[in-house]
């Protein structure tokens, strides 16, 4: 292990912004059998106490334990979700705490929080692994206190905020409202979403002759070249044996070609949307 330090205190220091259950406030309720949806909200007073000028986040990790399924941890700002972090499928085994792919985004004073956690057959609310816990970590600079208070939002309500908290009993899968994208479309960003191109055929029929007398039906045809010319063009045919160019061959190799890149286009399509 390296370790890198500095002598010169750098400009910011940075601080962990924790919602949802960071201290336990529910430390040994039970959590019903089945699938259950768990909602802390943290209204924006909090964050009009604790912040005088905006903070930036650089990243989220969410947390729970060994029960949990889903989770969601949203921003929201003017009565409209202004930022969303989501694990749909959740495997403790695999994340213990799952971090969101995002770009770094700012708080400003007003935001409110709302983290919604989902479990299966959960066991009760404590420390322990077997056991099961609901918090959103939010690292962010510069570090804001208020009253010697680390910007928190904890339940049950504590100085200096209150945070609410509802559960409610799910009857079906459909209840986690699970999102997994949208079919057709890559979304590169929160601002950007392209739409993929669709195949317009799905086989290649070869072309029919035809007896039609007109210039623009004649196919063209490969006439006697001079050894001279076929130096220049070794692709070029002659009677005397050297390759021809067949151009509906071409045109043919265009089309597969074209449908080949296609169909490559909506596998990883298909890939990214799952």
């Amino acid at each position: 292990v390296r370790f890198h330090y500095t002598s010169t205190k750098r400009e910011y220091d940075a601080a962990m912004l924790q919602v949802g259950d960071p201290m336990l406030g529910l430390r040994g309720v039970a959590i019903n059998d089945g699938l259950t949806q768990h909602e802390f909200t943290c209204g924006g007073t909090c964050s009009s106490l604790f912040l005088d000028e905006p903070v930036t986040v650089l990243w989220e990790k969410l947390h729970m334990h060994k029960t949990g399924t889903r989770m969601v941890n949203e921003v929201i700002r003017g009565g409209e979700v202004f930022h969303t972090a989501k694990v749909e499928v959740f495997d403790f085994d695999q994340q213990g705490g799952f971090q969101p792919q995002q770009d770094a985004y700012q708080l400003q004073a007003g935001d409110s929080f709302r983290t919604t956690c989902f479990y299966k057959d959960g066991t009760v609310f404590k420390e322990g692994s077997q056991e099961e816990m609901c918090i959103g970590f939010m690292l962010y600079y510069p570090a804001k206190k208020f009253a010697g208070f680390p910007f928190v939002c904890p339940y049950p309500g504590r100085f200096p905020c209150a945070e609410e908290y509802v559960s409610t009993d799910l009857s079906d899968y459909e209840g986690l409202g699970r999102e997994f994208g949208t079919p057709g479309k890559i979304q590169l960003s929160n601002d950007t979403l392209f739409s993929l191109p669709q195949p317009p055929v799905t086989s290649i029929e070869p072309p029919s002759p035809s007896n039609s007398n007109t210039d623009e039906e004649k196919m063209p045809t490969s006439a006697p070249i001079t050894s001279s010319q076929a130096t220049e063009n070794p692709t070029s045919t002659s009677k005397a044996g050297q390759a021809t160019e067949n151009p509906t061959s071409k045109a043919e190799s265009a089309k597969v070609h074209c449908l080949f890149v296609i169909a490559l286009s909506s596998a990883a399509a298909a890939v990214l949307v799952i």
